[in-house]
């Protein structure tokens, strides 16, 4: 799985450091390539970096509608965990970065600087891969379930009202220009617009308006019919005009007002933390630094004069999701620094493809546990050691498991069910590079398997359908203790051992190998010369099943040959136990399902098997969408 991460990565840094490059090629004058089938209609330069931040919240929107679709109940807890962790991945980055950036502006292109931001949102566009491929956390943060509960509840008011006041107070904005605005009649000034348009090829429709609502020219919109240019009610000379546009028209090719609303996500996502709002404040500030450098490239000291006396007569902000030629006074002295005084810097695509590789590989390092104690408390509770049923180990130096023969049960139980645990509260499947694991399966109340390695402690339950739990190690693997219990000279028994006989259940709407496996709620086994009662168990665990999709027939397989089967039916909303009648076809078991969400029960005769008998009972259930 770590091949597959370092692979994503590789790939997302390498479509940053493309696109990134792209666009800074076609912004310093390289045409762009020809369509495939050839146009004479002129194309409009657009250098947005790869793909647009603003789709993010979109995209969480879609992501919870497909979890909750697919996995249920249980979906929410993965959008929630998957929330988090962009939460976390945001809140962390943009504080790193603040404390970087004066040696990123230093060093690197304006540009480099401002798409630094953006880098978080491109790592969510195909989610799976980092919900398969997690990496063992390498710190853990300890809230309560209820406290965590708590905090949901006023996060998200506080999303909830930040991101909604957001949009109302730009929609006002938008509202209060546009209703005091009038179009630029000038055919002077049209013209000298249309130019720059020309000049940096962009073709797609913008307004061009007057207003006595605003102090200073900005832009806003990012459709046809809301993309506008805003000038102020004062007169400018032509070439003040011409900065004007050429650092407007920048912005809207660059789509800078998308920046902004993915900026505005942020702090709504993260309201609760100061230096995310000086976080955005900066990356703001970082699209105006960028526009400045491109439009002031190749001109000389008497220009660079004019427009920093521009910048200085216009000083203002904006507001809204906008962008504006001037700034604020705290950002106005750097600016200007950079206008009068300017370095030559790196492009900074190098710096894109590290930064954006070290943020794929570090997701995940963080987690969020909610619940803490020992192995015995939050896992094995009601279990002893005599319910231990198989041991493997995997030493140092090995890639696999090995199973071994006889260990001292007491000891080995008492030790591992002492570890200290945090749960994580996740939905990720989380993998980790350890040099020691060892799996403990335990057979009572349902079948469970312990992988215990260096960070992690993984609970495999057979009957809820192969789902997995994790846990952080709070405490530190004594693997040499480990050793003390286990007896690797063993050799394997061979008196004839009794079975823990398993189900699986492979539905047609998933792949073969992802069946589940069926709750055993009952289990006999008896000598059949005696008569005598070997084994009996019996437990009342939730069935587990499928959830959320639409089988029309179930497979049944069985680890040992079957000699009679029994099928009943209880529909939801009924409380009549039917019986069904099995397909049979080439030795294979199929329940018919109805369509209808129902709870079923398969008791099951083996065949004799060295003088002994098996008899068991399996419970699953399948609930239809509604």
């Amino acid at each position: 799985m770590i091949v597959l991460r370092m692979f994503w990565a590789l790939f997302l840094a390498g479509m940053v450091a493309y696109t990134f490059n792209r666009s800074w090629r076609w912004e310093h004058g390289e045409p762009m390539p020809e369509t495939l089938f050839g146009s004479d209609k002129p194309r409009t330069k657009e250098t947005i970096v790869w793909l647009d931040p603003s789709f993010l919240p979109v995209l969480l929107l879609i992501i919870l509608i497909m979890f909750r679709y697919v996995y249920g109940s249980e979906g929410i807890d993965r959008f929630m965990s998957l929330s988090l962790d962009v939460m976390i991945l945001i809140s962390f980055y943009f504080v790193l970065l603040i404390f970087l950036l004066p040696i990123f502006r230093k060093f690197f292109s304006a540009r480099a600087c401002a798409t630094m931001w953006i880098l978080p949102v491109f790592m969510f566009w195909q989610v799976h891969i980092l919900i398969q491929n997690t990496p063992a956390p390498s710190f853990v943060i300890y809230i309560p379930s209820h406290i965590l509960g708590l905090l949901y509840f006023i996060w998200s008011i506080g999303f909830v009202v930040v991101y909604a006041g957001k949009f109302l107070s730009h929609f006002l904005f938008r509202y209060r220009v546009m209703s005091a605005s009038i179009p630029v009649r000038d055919p002077e000034i049209l013209e000298l617009f249309q130019q720059e348009l020309k000049r940096l090829e962009y073709y797609r429709p913008v307004k061009l308006v007057q207003s006595s609502a605003v102090t200073v020219p900005l832009s806003m919109g990012t459709m046809k019919r809301t993309r506008v240019t805003v000038l102020p009610n004062r007169e400018f000379t032509k070439q003040e005009l011409q900065f004007i546009f050429r650092h407007e028209i920048h912005h809207i090719q660059r789509g800078d007002v998308s920046n902004k609303m993915f900026f505005a996500f942020c702090q709504a996502l993260c309201w609760f933390n100061p230096l995310i709002w000086l976080a955005t404040r900066k990356a703001s500030d970082d699209l105006e630094l960028s526009c400045d450098e491109i439009v002031l490239e190749n001109m000389d000291d008497e220009m660079r004069r004019q427009y920093a006396e521009l910048l200085l007569d216009t000083a203002g902000s904006s507001r809204g999701f906008t962008t504006c030629l001037s700034a604020a006074a705290e950002t106005m002295r750097y600016r200007l620094k950079n206008v009068v005084a300017p370095r030559k810097r790196w492009s900074g695509t190098i710096l894109l493809f590290i930064a954006m590789f070290l943020c794929v590989m570090s997701h995940g390092v963080i987690a969020v546990s909610n619940d803490r104690g020992s192995v015995a408390e939050l896992i094995t509770e009601y279990r002893t050691a005599e319910d231990i049923r198989s041991v493997y180990y995997q030493p140092e130096g090995e890639t696999l498991l090995s199973e071994v023969y006889d260990w001292n049960n007491e000891e080995l139980f008492s030790y591992l069910t002492s570890l200290e645990v945090d749960k994580i509260s996740s939905g990720n499947e989380i993998q980790n590079i350890s040099n020691h694991r060892i799996a403990v399966i335990i057979d009572k109340n349902g079948t469970m398997e312990l992988t215990i390695d260096d960070k992690l402690l993984e609970v495999y339950r057979f009957h809820h359908g192969g789902k997995k739990e994790f846990y952080y190690l709070r405490s530190k693997v004594d693997w040499d203790v480990i050793q003390g219990y286990l007896d690797f000279d063993a050799e394997k028994p061979v008196d004839p051992t009794m079975f823990w006989p398993e189900m699986q259940v492979h539905f047609d709407v998933l792949e073969q190998d992802e069946a589940i496996f069926a709750v055993r709620n009952k289990l006999r086994v008896w000598d059949i010369e005696t008569g005598e009662t070997l084994r009996a168990s019996s437990n009342s665990d939730s069935p587990g099943g499928l959830q959320g999709l639409r089988p029309i027939k179930a497979q049944l397989v069985f680890d040992m040959p079957v000699s009679e089967i029994y099928v009943w039916m209880r529909e939801w909303e009924s409380s009549d136990l039917i019986s069904v009648t099995l397909e049979a076809e080439d030795g294979c078991f199929f329940i018919p399902m109805n369509g209808n969400s129902a709870h079923y029960q398969v008791d099951v005769l083996y065949e004799p098997l060295d003088g002994v008998r098996y008899e068991a009972t399996y419970v699953f259930d399948v609930e239809y969408p509604e």
